[in-house]
């Protein structure tokens, strides 16, 4: 997959099986991915709680969210 063919993919699977193949999918990658992939469907975000759930998941990821901050979204008292 070159550069140009991931940034015009509109295939999560796909792009997500690139990068396991290429040995670049780290757990912190992966939950990025899935934050983008979420940001990219914005018609589907019912609510703000939707948003700053997805917002919590990706400094989770990048280390500024306890598991606690995530576990309260998750069940919906964040």
């Amino acid at each position: 997959m070159t550069e140009a063919e991931w940034i015009s993919s509109t295939e999560p699977a796909v792009m997500l099986n690139f990068l396991r193949k290429i040995g670049a999918l780290s757990v912190r990658k992966a939950r990025l991915f899935l934050v983008s992939c979420c940001r990219g469907i914005p018609d589907r975000l019912l609510d703000d709680q939707d948003r700053r759930a997805i917002r919590v998941a990706e400094e989770f990821a990048d280390g500024r969210a306890t598991v606690t901050q995530l576990e309260a979204m998750r069940k919906g008292i964040g």
